[in-house]
């Protein structure tokens, strides 16, 4: 699948250090940051719809204003709607 990525330019992060986004933990402080960055970001939605789009990968990271938590619950509940759907 040819996917354009030509958003990544627009991204509020581009130019942001990117252990504020993959870090093991960090401590509050680097979450509240990752969180300030994609709050004014205009292609936050884009970029979770990206991350979500790879679930596999869906559990590295702070992408689309989630973390990598958020996100896994995010693919579950969506699996779940998907197997609902899938019995009627």
């Amino acid at each position: 699948m040819n996917v354009s990525r030509a958003w990544l330019d627009l991204a509020a992060c581009r130019d942001v250090p990117h252990d504020v986004f993959f870090t093991d933990g960090g401590g509050p402080g680097v979450l509240a940051r990752a969180r300030e960055v994609c709050g004014a970001c205009p292609v936050r939605g884009t970029c979770l719809a990206d991350a979500l789009r790879w679930p596999a990968l869906a559990q590295f990271g702070f992408r689309g204003g989630m973390t990598a938590q958020e996100r896994q619950t995010v693919v579950r509940a969506r699996r779940g709607a998907l197997a609902v759907e899938a019995a009627r």
